[in-house]
């Protein structure tokens, strides 16, 4: 996979280095072949974001290891900034490309166990394996492959009910 940045995040991060779920990234696109001759690579990638100044590309690695921690680091940070808003998820929808699941991690419901066991065990999610996940990169939305999107409902805490005496 061949990651191309958007709106100028650093090319490299380490290992270590947290991603916030607001900061822009890279849009992950599929190496399609390799030309030796004119050392060239073929991504699955509009030319607009290849073109776009500034732009670099980060050669990324699929693997089920790498999309469980991914999952779980993005997991707790959608905990953490449901805490932050004094209110607790309510439920949620989440769309998986097809070549994750259980083809991936050998193994059935690795993603909602991981968004559960960070947002609560009882969660009621909805969802389907789709050809293609919308979510946003930076300040831009984008198709996705082979990615997980979730849409996380909260509910708020309903504000005391006061009344006045009638006149």
């Amino acid at each position: 996979m061949a990651g191309i940045s958007v709106e100028g995040r650093p090319a490299a991060l380490s290992s270590t280095t947290p991603v916030s779920m607001h900061e822009p990234g890279f849009v992950v696109r599929q190496v399609l072949g390799y030309f030796p001759q004119q050392s060239a690579l073929a991504l699955g990638a509009s030319p607009e974001l290849l073109q776009a100044p500034g732009a670099r590309l980060q050669l990324h690695s699929f693997s089920a290891a790498n999309a469980r921690q991914e999952m779980q680091m993005r997991a707790a940070a959608l905990s953490a900034a449901t805490a932050a808003t004094g209110s607790s998820a309510a439920g949620g929808l989440l769309v998986s490309c097809l070549g994750r699941g259980e083809a991936l991690y050998g193994e059935r419901g690795v993603e909602t166990g991981l968004l559960r066991g960070e947002l609560g065990h009882d969660l009621p999610l909805a969802g389907f394996f789709a050809g293609g996940e919308v979510g946003p990169v930076g300040q831009r939305t984008f198709v996705h492959t082979y990615t997980c999107t979730a849409a996380i409902l909260r509910a708020t805490k309903s504000p005391t009910a006061t009344s006045s005496p009638a006149s």
